[in-house]
């Protein structure tokens, strides 16, 4: 039933390739990597990952007896992505590519030219493309929805693509546990069936119900419209402030999240342990931006999913303790 509410939810665009017979149903976003992952990957197989990216990407792959091997994301230029770079990182060993947009912990959004670029390494390659678009509905452009891999028809290898999607954000049901993997791949889809079989045995059913309630309800169609919205005012307050203090470096177009420099890349202050100081000094708590790869080393993450007031507050103390941090180290 969550597969007939996610193939329904599609835009019309999409139907053609999101079928209710292509959605396998997982234990959350998560859930649904790992089974994806396991299902394609021999032991020694590439992947290559985005940097910054969400950690959990790389400790999956290796769970799943693969090889992570990063690209990274150029926060001069927005975090966003250059193809031949990526390009660059693909050997003979690469089987996946993993895409996420909008990014965790970056916000960015990857152009429709960008992501052809990636579907056209992928290929030339033969790679399977993983795109975990969990963020898609968080976008703050035109459209309801961040530009995904299934709506790029002319590169499109469906054998060869996943989306990856749930109900943890745009919904805010992360406790639900409920997501899914979407493939017209008959194959992957079976070999997803069997892993899931094995591991999980099934899905809750009340939180399955919850889903299905999400996904069909025009009533909170309207309330996840009216949360976007939100988001943006969050990311709006958020960058006022850092206007405010001159470190204001890129405007995030999806999810809820923003990089933010903290350090210089000569100061002899990591960035965990400036996380441990704002915290004791400011009581305010951010991530490490090495908590999601080397790129983004010297960054906190600020998350955006805070009353407007406490985030325009928070990142005021931010900044302050970096101008204070700045003028000691």
């Amino acid at each position: 039933a969550v597969a007939n509410a996610t193939a329904s939810e599609a835009t019309e665009g999409l139907r053609k390739w999101i079928q209710p017979e292509s959605v396998v149903v997982c234990h959350g976003a998560i859930g649904a990597i790992s089974t994806a992952l396991q299902a394609v990957l021999q032991p020694g197989d590439e992947v290559l990952l985005p940097d910054p990216g969400w950690s959990n990407y790389e400790m999956i792959v290796h769970l799943r007896g693969g090889v992570p091997v990063k690209y990274p994301l150029i926060g001069s230029k927005g975090w966003s992505v250059d193809v031949e770079e990526v390009r660059s990182r693909v050997t003979r060993h690469t089987k996946a590519m993993m895409i996420c947009s909008p990014s965790n912990p970056t916000g960015s959004v990857m152009t429709k030219e960008d992501l052809k670029g990636m579907l056209k390494i992928a290929s030339d390659n033969d790679l399977v493309v993983i795109s975990d678009e969990i963020y898609a509905k968080i976008y703050h452009g035109d459209g309801h929805r961040a530009p995904g891999v299934f709506q790029l028809d002319e590169l499109l290898d469906p054998d060869r693509t996943i989306v990856i999607g749930g109900v943890s954000k745009a919904w805010a049901m992360t406790g639900f546990r409920v997501g899914w993997m979407i493939t017209p791949n008959p194959d992957i889809v079976a070999a997803s069936m069997k892993i899931l079989e094995a591991s999980i045995s099934c899905g809750v059913p009340f939180s399955q119900a919850g889903a299905i309630a999400a996904l069909s309800s025009r009533e909170i169609d309207g309330e996840v419209e009216g949360m976007i919205r939100e988001y943006r005012r969050r990311r709006d307050a958020c960058i006022e402030v850092l206007r405010s203090h001159g470190l204001h470096e890129y405007t995030p177009e999806g999810a809820f999240y923003i990089l933010v420099r903290a350090l210089k890349a000569n100061s002899s202050m990591d960035d965990v342990d400036f996380c441990e100081g704002l915290l004791t000094d400011q009581h305010i708590a951010v991530s490490p931006g090495s908590a999601f790869g080397d790129v983004a080393r010297g960054h906190v993450r600020v998350s955006l999913a805070s009353d407007i007031g406490d985030i325009s507050e928070g990142v005021d103390r931010l900044c302050k303790y970096i101008n204070k941090v700045d003028s000691h180290v």
